[in-house]
């Protein structure tokens, strides 16, 4: 779902509820934005506003790496994009 700054104000606590079922993208005129719920276990250091400890970080960069490696990965092409954000 593709929706505009605006709106997004406009009905904000509607697109925090959409955002656990769905896709939300948000757009300021050319830029746009994905809202993203973390999960529970997904803890915030509040004195370092950050998402995840640097151990939770590198885990998982080695598990994306792996996945890479065996050919886990989507090849973001112009027709995704289209097909992503229209």
């Amino acid at each position: 779902m593709i929706v505009s700054n605006k709106d997004f104000a406009w009905n904000i606590n509607k697109y925090f509820m959409l955002a656990e079922q769905k896709n939300v993208v948000i757009t300021k005129g050319k830029k746009r934005f994905v809202l993203l719920p973390l999960p529970a276990k997904q803890n915030v250091d509040e004195e370092n506003d950050v998402l995840m400890s640097k151990e939770e970080y590198f885990a998982m960069l080695d598990k994306r790496i792996a996945n890479a490696k065996a050919g886990n990965v989507i090849e973001y092409t112009s027709e995704l994009e289209h097909e992503l954000f229209g």
